[in-house]
C-alpha cells in the first residue's frame, strides 16, 4: 500500500478547476433527469391519447391529418396506412 501520508493535498480550489467539473457534472445530470421525465410525461400522454375510446385528432392547414389517435379506424373506416392522402372534408363527407 502507497504511503499517502508523505503527499501533500491540494485544496479545491477555484483556479484548480475541479470545482467548475463537478459543477458541470452535477448540471448534465440534472438536465439528463429532466430529460428522462419530459419522456416518461409523453409516454404517459400518448398512452392517454391511444387508448382513449374517443375520436382525438389534429389536422393541418390544408385539411390532412397531423395526429390521430387509434379510434380513428374503429369510427371512420380510415386505416393508419391510408390517412396520409386523406383530409376532414373527406371524413366528413364533404
Amino acid at each position: 500500500m502507497p504511503n499517502t501520508s508523505s503527499k501533500r493535498k491540494q485544496p479545491l480550489t477555484k483556479s484548480s478547476g475541479v470545482r467548475e467539473r463537478i459543477a458541470e457534472v452535477e448540471e448534465t445530470q440534472s438536465q439528463r433527469r429532466e430529460q428522462e421525465e419530459i419522456q416518461k410525461s409523453r409516454e404517459y400522454l400518448q398512452s392517454i391519447l391511444n387508448n382513449s375510446l374517443d375520436l382525438i385528432f389534429t389536422i393541418k392547414s390544408d385539411g390532412t391529418f397531423s395526429f390521430f389517435n387509434k379510434s380513428l379506424e374503429p369510427m371512420t373506416g380510415y386505416k393508419e396506412e391510408g390517412t396520409a392522402r386523406a383530409t376532414i372534408h373527406g371524413l366528413c363527407g364533404g
